[in-house]
């Protein structure tokens, strides 16, 4: 048998197998590396979406939260004209029924991991804090609301109103009988309101900490924040409530 021909032929073959595999090869690495893209792109569209459904639910926070701080200050307010100097608390702050958006507002567990994902465990943190502080207000207005009609119901109906506010005589005995439910609806007044200036600080951190975050995360300075008004501009805000 001639084996001469043979290296000629093994070399002929290893090539020709190079020459076919290497091209479907490059191929692969090409069709690879296009699905990983792909991937990443959906994955970023994915979180996208995370993180503006977790904004969208900041800005309804921080709203909600404003209405209720200016609202309920600017009652407050009306304890300090001398004609109403009589009168308690509970008297002049009207409860305030919250949206349907705004009830029990929590950031789901993919929201949440957003920010665990971008190392922003402390932000993780506050926004967590907020939502269920804001839901605990929400629930302490309801609270004050009911307890707030049942008072109402013994209260004489008022002989002339100025306003919101209503004018009746009152005997000695029903105002001791009042007196313990006007305390309790004072006290949650004063909770309410406590509760509310704390949220205001967390909702100011939060505005202001989610849109840098979310700009780095994603490699985006395209990417907006919420925006809050700084203490002047509360105390504005606050002004054209008392007026």
């Amino acid at each position: 048998m001639d084996w001469t021909g043979l290296p000629a032929a093994v070399i002929g073959g290893v090539i020709g197998a190079l020459s076919g595999g290497l091209p479907a090869w490059l191929i692969a690495r090409a069709q690879s590396r296009e699905t990983l893209r792909r991937d990443r792109e959906d994955r970023t569209r994915q979180e996208k979406g995370v993180a503006f459904s977790a904004q969208v639910k900041l800005v309804v926070i921080v709203n909600s939260t404003l209405h209720d701080w200016k609202h309920v200050h600017a009652s407050l307010h009306l304890l300090t004209v001398p004609e109403n100097s009589h009168m308690e608390p509970w008297q002049v702050v009207m409860p305030i029924v919250a949206q349907a958006g705004e009830k029990d507002l929590q950031f789901a567990a993919e929201e949440l991991a957003l920010f665990l994902g971008a190392r922003e465990n402390g932000f993780m943190h506050t926004i967590m804090l907020l939502a269920q502080r804001h839901a605990a207000g929400q629930s302490a207005m309801r609270e004050y609301q009911v307890q707030r009609e049942r008072m109402l119901e013994l209260v004489p109906t008022p002989d002339e109103m100025d306003g919101l506010l209503g004018k009746a005589m009152i005997s000695d005995e029903e105002l001791r009988r009042l007196r313990p439910r006007g305390a309790s609806l004072n006290s949650l007044v004063t909770q309410i309101s406590e509760g509310l200036t704390e949220n205001i600080d967390l909702c100011r951190e939060a505005a202001s900490g989610i849109g840098p975050i979310l700009a780095r995360y994603f490699d985006d300075p395209s990417i907006g924040g919420v925006s809050f008004p700084s203490p002047e501009e509360l105390g504005e805000l606050l002004l054209e409530a008392q007026a």
